[in-house]
């Protein structure tokens, strides 16, 4: 599966980026006079790999970001054949996040970072990149792209977002000097009314540096502690929290929670190594992290160690399940929403099962232990739960079919455990895709929370 095609200034296709079914990253080149693709490299997954992704000003060299050391993706230059490459940036904790190009292909800046997209200029004497930095000057709290221009070079199109800004589009007349507002992705939700997103950096049990995100409520006391609420992403492979605004976590701080979003191992955008250490640790490792990572926040932020609950969907429903099993009395309230919760069911159940690439991904993340299905399902452990459960599941869902939820609460209604069990109709692996049904369930959740924290 052809996943990216990288051309040359004259729009020619030189490189062809593609995945097999078994999840390896493959790089093609072919030269631009010749028909013929010649197979650069084949990388297995989980793992490094080096990736082209930009042409340099003159089309003699490439642009690469290169994590082929298990560490954090590296900004290279590289020869066309990609046999020489030279390291220009490497970030300790983040992967490069993103590229700024110009109408030519030509790339000016970077960004990196856990909070905030910190921008690197490669090039300080491009006019986009001066740009840039005058446009930021703007909008000092916020990050700021450069969507698109006119031909002239005249009238520029500009994306401004942030952790509480869901996202705007502003158009500047560089020859007026004039910034003008055209349109916002929700026009109903006031920045002014939304929290921020600090970020830290913790140390797990056994030594791994492990980043984080947390969101405090804007309107709190000051003489008071805040209950935390545990947000754990899903995937868990690949994925991973970003400063961006997110609805759920924005409603939950307005109804006076912290909100703690963890880059566990096995997360992606934190290095090759990071990510694969994740795999085959689903119910052990990864959870540690959550678990280390809320110990941390409640150590050095005003937050109540009392009123501590977990909220998370697919994998992080799991997680909301899994790690309040780890730490019952830790956990005071707990919300999974279209989560895994029996790892027999993965081989059995769902979509993923059902191409190769899914069961070979099965394979490699979960593996075939029964006695770490035991250990690692929830189903199995039910009775070590000490906090009430919401359960939260799609009619429809596909990935996490109603079969999980529908074993978990059955078990939970036969040993007598306090939970709620709601059935989302016509939904999938969402919380709902229709308005009322998103908002029905977000109420629920704030809800559950309300009433045990």
């Amino acid at each position: 599966r052809t996943l990216r095609v990288i051309l040359d200034k004259e729009k020619n296709p030189r490189y062809a980026i593609s995945r097999n079914t078994v999840g390896d990253n493959i790089v093609h080149y072919r030269e631009p006079d010749s028909v013929k693709w010649d197979l650069i490299e084949e990388y297995e997954y989980p793992g490094g790999w080096l990736m082209p992704v930009a042409f340099n000003s003159d089309g003699s060299k490439v642009f690469v970001l290169d994590d082929r050391d298990g560490g954090t993706k590296a900004l290279g230059l590289s020869d066309l054949r990609l046999t020489n490459v030279e390291q220009l940036y490497r970030d300790g904790i983040t992967d490069i996040r993103d590229f700024m190009s110009d109408e030519d292909d030509n790339v000016y800046a970077y960004t990196v970072g856990i909070a905030k997209p910190e921008i690197k200029i490669l090039d300080p004497k491009h006019e986009e990149a001066i740009l840039l930095s005058r446009l930021q000057g703007a909008f000092p709290e916020e990050h700021v792209e450069i969507y698109d221009s006119s031909r002239d070079g005249d009238l520029h199109l500009v994306y401004v977002s942030s952790d509480r800004n869901a996202g705007e589009i502003y158009l500047f007349d560089e020859k007026e000097d004039q910034l003008s507002y055209v349109l916002a992705r929700r026009p109903w939700v006031k920045k002014e009314h939304g929290a921020r997103i600090e970020s830290f950096v913790f140390e797990a049990r056994d030594g791994l540096s492990v980043p984080a995100l947390l969101t405090m409520p804007s309107q709190r006391d000051p003489d008071g502690k805040v209950p935390l609420l545990v947000h754990p992403h899903g995937g868990p492979h690949g994925p991973y929290d970003e400063w961006l605004y997110n609805p759920l976590v924005q409603y939950l701080a307005n109804g006076g929670y912290a909100v703690l979003q963890v880059n566990f191992r096995g997360s992606g955008g934190h290095g090759a190594d990071f990510e694969a250490a994740g795999f085959r640790q689903w119910g052990r490792a990864i959870q540690h992290d959550i678990i280390d990572g809320a110990k941390y926040a409640l150590d050095n932020f005003p937050l109540d160690p009392e009123r501590v609950g977990i909220v998370g969907a697919s994998f992080g429903g799991y997680s909301a399940l899994q790690s309040a099993i780890l730490e019952p009395d830790f956990f005071k309230a707990t919300v999974g929403i279209v989560g895994v919760y029996d790892f027999r069911l993965m081989y059995t159940n769902g979509d993923i099962r059902g191409r190769r690439s899914g069961r070979k991904y099965l394979e490699k993340a979960l593996g075939r232990d029964e006695a770490e299905f035991m250990e690692f399902s929830p189903l199995q452990r039910v009775n070590e739960l000490k906090a009430p459960v919401l359960l939260i599941q799609g009619e429809k869902d596909k990935r996490t079919p109603l079969i999980h939820a529908d074993k978990l609460a059955a078990r939970l209604k036969e040993i007598g455990h306090e939970f709620e069990y709601y059935i989302t109709p016509n939904e999938g692996h969402t919380l709902g895709y229709k308005t009322e049904n998103r908002v029905a369930n977000y109420e629920r959740i704030r809800a559950w929370f309300d009433r045990y924290l």
